[in-house]
């Protein structure tokens, strides 16, 4: 499977990147792909954590499709661009699925 991906490996010790690769038309036909599935199953067998940088939850489907696969989310929100309504709003989509919140990333403070 390895070879499939694009993995820069110990880029700082204990951390390995893997990119998102070309740009596609159609991201979210990719998202909920039998590759992607593929891929994950690796990703999850070779390390003990992996974070996912996801489009923001209120902007597109992909970030729900993708968090749907994992142990729970982290909600980074940038300061004075997400309101109470927009947090509340993102915490009730990944309730109504299921996806623990573990909780949430304040930047550009």
């Amino acid at each position: 499977m390895d070879e499939d991906l694009t993995i820069h490996r110990n880029i700082v010790p204990h951390l390995d990147v893997l990119t998102a690769g070309e740009i596609v038309e159609h991201p979210s036909e990719v998202v909920d792909s039998s590759k992607l599935s593929t891929i994950w199953d690796y990703i999850r067998d070779e390390y003990d954590v992996v974070i996912i940088d996801t489009p923001p939850v209120l902007d597109v489907t992909d970030a729900i499709v993708l968090a749907e696969k994992s142990d729970g989310v982290m909600l980074v929100v940038k300061n004075e661009v997400a309101g109470p309504k927009d947090l509340i709003e993102a915490k009730k989509r990944l309730t109504q699925v299921g996806i623990p919140l573990l909780g949430s990333i304040i930047i550009d403070v």
